[in-house]
């Protein structure tokens, strides 16, 4: 939150930070070494400072809403606490909402029941897109592509830094309720829950094959083959899923190395986008329906790098403008657009597009444990 979050919100006029809540009053991290101390965080952007979710939630502070940016298995508790208190806020909640399927389950099932006049957000930024809109409209709501039979999709990331380094456990130490962890917890978490908001889809079974890393035991290539049930119950979709989570490259250089060479990135980066580069994390979708197909890939640091492109039967074929987008990592502005779409909706905006709901929060979390499982058990497992 310190070097994400927080600077987007402080940055919007819309937004106002009245509370920070850490249970560590020395926060660290080996990605960020120069986390601020809780209450110099407080003093930073002027608002109240609690150790725990009870203290926030007694205290008598007043807010709209509440971003989850916690250990993953700590989502569930935190959340729950939240949607039943007194003020039962609205929530984004960071990706992904858990790493348990009991919990999952749990959860949204607390978000249905609950909290229907709020809004609940898991934050796979790259749905909230245009182009993922734009997909979702071409797909579920039009109907162009007719019925979903097949989906091949990869996702290749520059992450040795993380899935390699035996001082980022967060990430690749199961925690209490995982089986493994890793890039599918980690990444895949963001291709899948894009493909389930924009197809329907909803995983039956899964047959997996995941290498592990010898330094940290996590997983850093995945192979998938999803079985699916499609919008309105009909089976036959299949996802191939592929994922790569050390690509030569490092997209988290340490703070020191940024702004020893602050300018000379800067300027690599300009020459990067000029030449249609940029971060070398890469993205391929593919999705087969019976009345066409739907392309869309590219290179996630340049959007001049790929396109959405949608060709039928009839042998027509539709490019979306603005190129390829797909999660926003931007440190400057007002941060992703599942943060703005946030702020609008906890100050009473209406229409508010969802681009994650608990219930793909849900889908993506089934998929993802029956990988893990599957990979132990050599055979396809069920979803859970």
């Amino acid at each position: 939150g310190q070097g994400w979050h927080l600077p987007h919100l402080s940055r919007n006029p819309n937004a106002k930070i009245v509370a920070l809540v850490d249970s560590a009053p020395f926060p660290s991290s080996p990605l960020s070494p120069h986390l601020l101390p809780l209450e110099e965080l407080g003093k930073k952007y002027g608002c109240n400072v609690f150790t725990s979710v009870e203290g926030l939630l007694g205290s008598g502070v007043e807010f709209d809403g509440v971003i989850v940016a916690t250990t993953h298995s700590t989502h569930m508790e935190i959340g729950l606490k939240l949607l039943n208190s007194p003020q039962s806020p609205h929530i984004l909640m960071e990706k992904p909402m858990c790493t348990n399927v009991e919990q999952a389950h749990t959860l949204r099932d607390s978000v249905v029941n609950n909290n229907k006049k709020k809004l609940f957000m898991v934050n796979h930024s790259a749905n909230w897109r245009p182009q993922a809109r734009s997909a979702h409209s071409f797909i579920r709501e039009k109907k162009t592509l007719g019925k979903i039979r097949q989906v091949s999709c990869l996702m290749a990331s520059p992450l040795a830094c993380i899935f390699e380094n035996k001082e980022c456990t967060g990430w690749n130490e199961p925690q209490e309720g995982m089986i493994g962890n890793g890039f599918g917890w980690g990444q895949l978490s963001h291709l899948l829950a894009w493909v389930f908001l924009v197809t329907a889809l909803k995983p039956k079974s899964v047959y997996a094959r995941l290498h592990f890393s010898e330094t940290t035991g996590a997983d850093t290539y995945d192979t998938a083959i999803i079985n699916c049930q499609g919008e309105g119950g009909e089976g036959g979709a299949v996802i191939t899923l592929n994922g790569i989570g050390v690509l030569p490259g490092n997209s988290h250089p340490i703070k020191e190395e940024r702004e020893e060479g602050e300018e000379k990135e800067k300027e690599k980066e300009k020459e990067k986008e000029k030449k249609g580069g940029g971060e070398p994390k890469l993205i391929d979708v593919k999705i087969f329906g019976e009345k066409g197909c739907l392309f869309y890939g590219g290179n996630d640091g340049c959007s001049k790098s790929g396109k959405m492109e949608i060709r039928l039967n009839d042998g027509s074929t539709t490019v979306v403008e603005g190129g390829f987008l797909f999660e926003n990592t931007d440190k400057e502005g007002l941060g992703p657009e599942s943060l703005q779409e946030f702020v609008v909706g906890c100050g009473g905006g209406d229409g508010c597009f969802v681009g994650a709901s608990s219930d793909i929060g849900l889908q993506t979390v089934l998929a993802i444990d029956a990988m893990y499982r599957s990979s132990l058990s050599g055979v396809v497992e069920d979803i859970l």
